[in-house]
């Protein structure tokens, strides 16, 4: 029930539960709701572009370990040897 109290709150459902042409805007980004509510609304009031920032660093996760090691690895022995990097 708290998800979709969330969606009404956030004008996505109405109080019937259908989805609202706002509703359908959000369902087409991955992200969670209140993220995509944020980046559809944002040129309202003219700051598209550091949500966008914003919306990028909190969804985006951090690198793998095994991404973090490779390119350890790489530093070290030289990129010349891309081909002996563990994968």
């Amino acid at each position: 029930m708290r998800a979709l109290e969330l969606l009404n709150y956030l004008a996505a459902l109405d109080d019937e539960g259908n989805l609202t042409p706002l509703g359908g805007m959000m369902a087409d980004f991955p992200l969670d709701p209140q993220l995509a509510k944020m980046l559809i609304v944002s040129p309202d009031f003219k700051c598209s572009n550091e949500i966008l920032t914003i919306t990028a660093m909190m969804s985006g996760g951090s690198l793998p370990r095994s991404l973090c090691y490779r390119n350890a690895y790489l530093t070290f022995v030289g990129c010349s040897a891309q081909h002996l990097a563990p994968t």
